[in-house]
């Protein structure tokens, strides 16, 4: 039994400049898919106060004293 088979050239000639570049390409669509796979971060915008340097405290001014004068009042008055 013959297989068939052909001769293989090997003068053929392969430009290096396209090894190179095919080489390269590679590895950017490495680096793009890489990219593409975490999502993005979007920043944080800030508010007028807060670019103002404004931090929350958590209290409200001028509930208390609002509260207890009248209190005082009920009790007086």
């Amino acid at each position: 039994m013959s297989l068939p088979y052909r001769v293989f050239d090997k003068d053929l000639c392969v430009d290096q400049g396209a090894v190179v570049e095919n080489k390269r390409l590679s590895e950017a669509l490495a680096m793009v898919a890489e990219m593409r796979a975490t999502p993005p971060h979007s920043p944080r915008v800030k508010t007028g106060s807060e670019k103002g340097g404004y931090v929350p405290t958590g209290t409200k001014r001028g509930r208390r004293s609002d509260s207890l004068r009248r209190f005082i009042e009920v009790k007086l008055g």
